[in-house]
């Protein structure tokens, strides 16, 4: 299930945000001040990805987080799929590895394989 809103909308919205210094509240923030919104009423403010979904899933809010961390909870059911109007987020993933490794980790093979999905 899809849900629209405008920048306007969600500002009337509770929100789980993260912690601060979180490349995740940054955005968030640069996202609404791009469009010279309000940030949206904050209703929890989580440490960790991992907890502000389930605190999401339990009703109490939204929050901004990468699809590849909820897929299986809209598949699910447990959460609903937002669409912001002019929104076009993308985020850059760097894989950093030491260069003194001659062979390639089996977690760097399998983010090499199934980053392109």
């Amino acid at each position: 299930m899809i849900i629209a809103y405008s920048y306007y909308e969600l500002s009337d919205e509770d929100f789980i945000y993260r912690e601060r210094g979180s490349s995740t509240l940054d955005l968030l923030e640069s996202i609404f001040y791009t469009f010279n919104a309000p940030l949206p009423k904050l209703g929890l403010q989580m440490q960790g990805l991992h907890e502000s979904i389930k605190v999401v899933e339990a009703g109490y809010g939204m929050t901004l987080a990468p699809s590849y961390s909820v897929s299986e909870s809209i598949t699910n059911g447990k959460l609903a799929q937002v669409y912001v109007e002019q929104a076009d987020i993308q985020q850059s993933l760097f894989i950093c590895s030491r260069k003194s490794d001659l062979i390639e980790q089996p977690f760097m093979q399998f983010l090499k394989a199934h980053l392109n999905d």
